[in-house]
């Protein structure tokens, strides 16, 4: 019991400064010239409007394909929040990133820098696409996906040149 205390007064130490650090986030974001960041961000994560960031209509899985994007590229997981996995179900694209109660200042500083980073070069992304899942939510919770190769235009005619 006492141990089950001692938890929760350092969860309620904890909480208020990943609060302020998720507002941190969301001001360096908002300075960086990226306003996709739904307001108020405060809580336990910022959540981003990924229809506002990029072209959800170029991609089958939007959210799927930007949150897999920025893990590749920074190790920040996310999560899609209030939207359906595949675009057909869903009208809003929003993507939800936590920071952990257990990480230093210095590194929610890095995972910030990282994460202005990859929104500020976002370049054309690979598509994802669903190859397994378990029917009903474990499914929608634990589905695979692969991405689906994107050909550019400079590569388009590469093809043809060689051709």
């Amino acid at each position: 019991m006492r141990r089950f205390f001692t938890k929760k007064l350092e969860i309620e130490f904890k909480c208020p400064i990943r609060s302020e650090k998720i507002v941190i986030q969301a001001e360096v974001v908002k300075r960086e010239g990226i306003n996709v960041v739904v307001s108020p961000a405060g809580g336990h994560c910022v959540l981003l409007n990924v229809e506002k960031y990029m072209d959800v209509a170029l991609y089958k899985n939007p959210v799927t394909t930007f949150t897999a994007h920025l893990y590749a590229k920074t190790g920040i997981r996310g999560g899609i929040h209030l939207s359906g996995m595949v675009k057909e179900y869903c009208k809003i694209f929003y993507v939800r990133f936590a920071l952990p109660l257990c990480i230093s200042d210095k590194t929610v500083d890095e995972i910030i820098v990282a994460f202005v980073d990859v929104l500020i070069n976002l370049p054309v992304l690979s598509d994802m696409e669903k190859t397994s899942s378990l029917p009903g939510l474990a499914g929608m919770l634990n589905a695979r996906y692969e991405p689906i190769p994107v050909c550019t235009e400079s590569e388009d005619i590469k093809t043809e040149v060689l051709v």
